[in-house]
Order: structure tokens, then C-alpha cells, then sequence
């Protein structure tokens, strides 16, 4: 997967400045940021579903 150049560079930045977050590198920071992103998703859906 690709990244814009600012925003790998943004990210780069915070695991390696910000270590109390827990992220060792960019992976892990995008897999969780996804992870949190399609849970939202999901709730909203179930939201959705249930004002039907």
C-alpha cells in the first residue's frame, strides 16, 4: 500500500518521537488506524440497520 509522501512522513515522525504510543513503525500504525476505521464503519452500518 502506498501512503502520500506527507502523510508517511507524518507518521514516520510520530512513532518514532511518540514510543509511549506503542507503535514501532509505520505498519502497525496503518493496520490500527484501518482496523479502528472499519469498526466505525461497521457500527454506523448496524445503526443504520437498526433505524430501518
Amino acid at each position: 500500500m502506498n501512503l502520500p509522501s506527507g502523510l508517511y512522513n507524518k507518521v514516520k515522525e510520530l512513532s518514532r518521537n511518540r514510543k509511549d504510543l506503542g507503535y514501532m513503525d509505520i505498519t502497525e500504525f496503518v493496520a490500527e488506524s484501518v482496523r479502528k476505521r472499519l469498526e466505525e464503519i461497521e457500527k454506523l452500518e448496524a445503526q443504520t440497520i437498526r433505524q430501518i
